[in-house]
């Protein structure tokens, strides 16, 4: 598996299944200074998810032909408090969107993953470039995957 397949994979699913419920919009970022921009420009009318490949390491047995890699994929979830969405009603509060994407996302499989699901690793706050902070949080998980070696 490639790391760019992992995330397109990832979106994909979550724009399918997940993000026309919470009428949010699915976007992946070519690495974290390009997801900061994509988070901090916001989105009228509902949620934005921005998901980009944060880090990877080694797993296991440090031999030359030893591939898998333990992968941190970062989820941001922004939303602007008091929009209205197009029905006229108020977006819920960015947590209750955070724990429902949270309880959906412990429930998915993904194919090409050694151990078939992502392993949720913590939440924080999602800085901006000015030193505040953005309205949502950055979700991390983790992946266990073997690299393709051919190109």
């Amino acid at each position: 598996m490639k790391s760019f397949d992992l995330i397109d994979d990832l979106a994909r699913l979550i724009e399918s299944e997940w993000a026309p419920g919470a009428k949010a919009s699915v976007t992946v970022a070519e690495d974290p200074a390009h997801a900061l921009e994509l988070l901090s420009a916001g989105r009228t009318g509902g949620c934005a998810l921005v998901l980009f490949y944060l880090s990877d390491s080694p797993d296991g047995e440090e031999f030359a032909e030893d591939t898998r890699l333990d992968a941190q994929l970062r989820i941001g979830i922004v939303q602007q408090p008091g929009l209205k969405l197009r029905d006229g009603k108020s977006a819920p509060p960015v947590l209750r969107v955070v724990d429902s994407f949270r309880a959906w996302m412990s429930g998915q499989d993904l194919d090409g993953l050694l151990d078939s699901s992502l392993a949720y690793k913590g939440m924080t706050h999602i800085p901006s470039g000015a030193g505040s902070a953005l309205h949502g949080y950055a979700l991390t998980y983790g992946a266990l995957y073997a690299y393709d070696t051919e190109e």
